[in-house]
C-alpha cells in the first residue's frame, strides 16, 4: 500500500497535466481556426470592395469617355507621339553612329561632345516643332 501511495501523487500530477494539456491544446486550435475564419472574412470583403471599387471606375471611365472622347484630339495626339518618337529614334541613331566612329579611331573624340550638343539642341527644336504641328 505504502508503494501505490508514492506512486498516486506522480500518477494525479500525470493526469491532470495531460487534461490541463488537451484544454490547453483545444482552445489553441479554436484560437486558430477563429483567426483564420476572421483573416478570410476580411479577405472576402476587400475583395467585393475592389471589386465595387473597379466597377465604379469603369462606369466612371465609360461616362468620361462618351464625354471627352474626341478622335480628332486623339488623332492629333497619336501623330505627335509618333513624331516625337521618330525624333528621338533619329537621335538615338546619329548618338550611336558617332560612338562606333570615335571608338573606331574615325573621328577624334574632342568633336563628339560639340556634336552631341548640337544633336540635343535638333532633338529639341523637333520636338518644339512636332508640338507645334499636332496642338
Amino acid at each position: 500500500m505504502n508503494a501505490v501511495n508514492k506512486l498516486s501523487l506522480p500518477a494525479a500530477i500525470l493526469v491532470a497535466s495531460i487534461i490541463f494539456g488537451g484544454f490547453y491544446y483545444a482552445s489553441q486550435v479554436n484560437k486558430s481556426n477563429s483567426i483564420e475564419k476572421q483573416q478570410q472574412i476580411e479577405l472576402q470583403a476587400k475583395v467585393e470592395a475592389d471589386k465595387a471599387n473597379k466597377e465604379a471606375e469603369q462606369q466612371k471611365r465609360g461616362v468620361e469617355t462618351i464625354i471627352y472622347t474626341n478622335p480628332a484630339k486623339e488623332t492629333n495626339q497619336l501623330k505627335l507621339e509618333t513624331c516625337i518618337n521618330e525624333a528621338e529614334k533619329e537621335y538615338n541613331r546619329i548618338v550611336l553612329d558617332l560612338s562606333a566612329k570615335v571608338k573606331n579611331g574615325e573621328l577624334d573624340s574632342s568633336y563628339f561632345g560639340p556634336s552631341v550638343d548640337a544633336m540635343i539642341k535638333r532633338k529639341s527644336e523637333q520636338k518644339a516643332d512636332c508640338v507645334a504641328k499636332y496642338n
